[in-house]
């Protein structure tokens, strides 16, 4: 059995431990998410892009609770409510995500760490993305 990610080039993972890839303009500083193919900042002219490791850790930016169940992309066993939000990982880099955190506890700046998520099983093993959790959660 494998352990397969949503999309291909998104993230790394090495078992629990995972990074979003992105890409480092060398000219302005920006980073971005996903990877980009040129660096959208009009007074960058000579900035090259490096795929780079985003940081791990930030804070919850905004956050909307979704009761609607959506068609499934992968054939997902059991569903309930959850969380998505804008994180910032850092000044200017923001990364919509699901969260696992529960509904009582989301507040705007709370600090938050990637994880990873079992997306859904099938015979051939797992389908994993990432997740934002409260920081020290888990």
């Amino acid at each position: 059995m494998t352990d397969r990610p949503v999309i291909e080039g998104l993230f790394v993972n090495d078992g629990d431990d995972i990074a979003l890839l992105g890409s480092h303009c060398t000219g302005c500083g920006s980073d971005y998410f996903p990877e980009a193919v040129g660096c959208s900042d009009p007074d960058c002219t000579d900035g090259e892009l490096r795929r780079c490791e985003l940081p791990r850790t930030g804070s919850l930016y905004s956050y909307s609770w979704q009761n609607y169940k959506p068609p499934p992309l992968f054939g997902v066993d059991e569903w309930e409510p959850y969380a998505i939000g804008t994180v910032e990982l850092q000044p200017g880099l923001r990364v919509l995500a699901r969260l696992d955190i529960l509904r009582d506890e989301l507040r705007i700046g709370l600090p938050v760490e990637l994880g990873r998520d079992v997306m859904a099983r099938d015979l051939d093993g797992t389908i994993s993305g990432y997740v934002f959790r409260q920081e020290g959660a888990h």
